[in-house]
């Protein structure tokens, strides 16, 4: 029975799409993509909800960062290469920013995404993830916390939606990060903790980012106000930067 209800939602989104954006059409796929990881005899628990996993990750824990396309391709933490690349004097946030920028100019262009993170002991790590998503989790492993680093991360070309996804900003808030920056090939955008800014965990900064984004942002695009593909992540992270107390900005590099 659910398999035939999803062919008919399946049916249903490709109608759609001659209509309405890219955006908004991806978003639905994912939901299905979700829903085709249960079945109808799937074991459920005392409240019916279906049980072992499938449906997304409820859990709090980090899912890492992402451009917010092909997410059904994000891999475990463990797939992520992580390595020392070297070391900074965390006190000298010029120097800590030099890295970052450093790290924009190499990654920028990948085909994947890459993470340069400074730690607050002064290390310098990169971490190599896939075309959607990259994690450094696996550094607090390795003896070194994320609270209060300082990260750069890029979108490739064909993943972007041209500013931070739900990931990212979940990645952001939950580790305690302190500042957070990534770009493409057309932005840059920075997201920066005060001293207010709102704790919560992954899975919740993310579920916020979609409600925002398909309620009050879809309803700009519906009255032609934005552009969803360009401008849809970006007004949802400006919404989401006033909730939860960060600084956010987002800058054209050229022009």
């Amino acid at each position: 029975m659910l398999e035939k209800i999803l062919d008919t939602i399946d049916l249903y989104i490709n109608s759609l799409q001659k209509d309405y954006p890219k955006a908004l059409t991806d978003n639905l796929w994912q939901v299905i993509i979700n829903l085709r990881k249960y079945s109808d005899g799937q074991p459920r628990d005392d409240h019916g909800r279906w049980t072992d996993g499938g449906g997304g990750d409820s859990s709090s824990s980090s899912g890492g960062m992402s451009s917010g396309r092909n997410n059904e391709q994000t891999p475990n933490t463990n797939t992520s290469k992580i390595e020392q690349v070297g070391n900074v004097d965390f006190n000298d946030k010029q120097a800590v920013l030099k890295v970052l920028s450093d790290a924009e100019k190499e990654f920028v262009d990948l085909p994947y995404e890459k993470c340069r993170t400074v730690t607050s002991d002064g290390k310098v790590w990169d971490t190599t993830g896939t075309s959607g998503t990259v994690d450094n989790s696996e550094i607090e492993k390795m003896g070194s916390s994320l609270k209060g680093s300082y990260s750069y991360h890029n979108h490739p070309k064909n993943e972007t939606y041209f500013s931070f996804s739900g990931e990212d900003a979940g990645d952001f808030i939950s580790k305690g990060e302190e500042m957070s920056i990534a770009s493409d090939y057309k932005y840059l955008y920075f997201m920066q903790r005060q001293s207010n800014t709102v704790s919560a965990d992954y899975s919740t900064v993310k579920r916020d980012f979609n409600y925002i984004l398909q309620t009050d942002v879809y309803q700009l695009s519906i009255n032609e106000m934005i552009d969803i593909d360009e401008d849809g992540y970006h007004q949802t992270i400006e919404t989401l930067s006033k909730k939860y107390n960060f600084s956010y900005r987002r800058v054209a590099k050229h022009g």
